[in-house]
């Protein structure tokens, strides 16, 4: 992160933008693309710190919230890359065919964060930064024209990946269908939202971790290390004594009923983590002056493919944004 843009300052102008997306952020900031995933389709995770600096009213607060930063996050990410990048190949089309700036896979967070039936990015904070002749604030992304004419914004520059599904009527067409890391999958439909965790959950079947046995010399006077020697009770006892123990998976998977028809699925899928929330140490007040309204706070995350929703965020509420490092899930 050496001689770049790292700190980040976002205002709200409304109570629409919910969403933040850091990769393209940083990538207007430094004019540079920076991604969602690594070239072989692993997803990044940024280790940022959030200041609330202004509020939209005195002692308002905000909630943050975003990918839970876990196992279930990054292989529903990296399997996602995989079958895009395989899609592509058995249509004949190679990495190289596609624009410099559309090969690696692009992800928002819910449905909320992309338009459908077009992938452009919404309701997503734009980064600022201020004017050097006359100290007014303007966003790092100016839009602007190209020569063929197509008029180009902070979202549509930013486009999320779409995907061609086979319809379920089964007359061999394909519709195209947007993605969203979390939130339920729609019916496969035109324009419909694939939940790339949803669909996770339903491909892998739910399979049993088996974590590895090690080796040891028993000690004689050592109990639990008597339970390496070769004197062990007997067949019985040994099954009397784990019979019955851990039978059920001690956390939330895919399915919530296993025995309805089809079985319910849980809300694993539409589940963000809570990243803690913030309030500012003082808001514009209609006199023009400040009021204070306590200390602002600070929170630090990780964040899975540079994505952070927050709700309650209204008109003057200020935030910077610093980025301490970008790394592999």
């Amino acid at each position: 992160m050496a001689s770049e843009v790292k700190q980040l300052m976002f205002s709200a102008s409304g109570s629409t933008d919910k969403y933040f997306d850091l990769s393209s952020a940083l990538t207007a900031a430094n004019r540079k693309q920076y991604h969602q995933f690594t070239r072989k389709g692993r997803p990044y995770c940024f280790d940022i710190s959030i200041e609330h600096l202004v509020g939209a009213s005195a002692g308002s607060i905000v909630v943050w919230s975003g990918a839970p930063n876990n196992w279930t996050t990054r292989n529903a990410a990296v399997k996602m890359s995989a079958a895009w990048k395989h899609q592509l190949k058995e249509a004949g089309i190679r990495m190289r065919d596609l624009s410099k700036y559309g090969r690696r896979l692009r992800l928002p967070l819910d449905e909320g964060m992309s338009t459908s039936g077009q992938g452009a990015m919404s309701a997503t904070f734009a980064p600022q930064g201020v004017k050097a002749s006359d100290g007014t604030t303007v966003d790092l992304f100016e839009q602007y024209t190209t020569p063929s004419g197509d008029a180009v914004t902070y979202e549509g520059a930013n486009e999320f990946t779409r995907v061609a599904i086979p319809d379920e009527a089964g007359a061999g067409d394909s519709v195209e269908m947007n993605l969203a890391l979390y939130g339920f999958s729609d019916a496969v439909g035109a324009n419909n939202y694939f939940g790339v965790v949803d669909e996770y959950l339903s491909s892998r079947g739910g399979v049993p971790d088996e974590p590895d046995s090690g080796k040891q010399t028993p000690d004689p006077l050592n109990m639990l290390q008597t339970m390496f020697s070769s004197t062990q009770p007997s067949t019985d006892e040994v099954i009397e004594a784990i019979e019955d123990y851990q039978d059920f998976r001690p956390y939330a998977d895919g399915e919530n009923d296993a025995t309805a028809t089809p079985p319910s699925a849980s809300n694993l899928a539409d589940t963000l983590q809570d990243l803690g929330s913030t309030a500012a140490s003082y808001a514009p007040d209609t006199a023009g002056g400040a009021a204070f309204a306590g200390p602002s706070t600070v929170v630090h995350m990780s964040c899975p493919l540079g994505l952070l929703k927050v709700l309650g965020a209204g008109n003057k509420d200020k935030f910077k944004i610093t980025v301490h490092a970008i790394y592999e899930m």
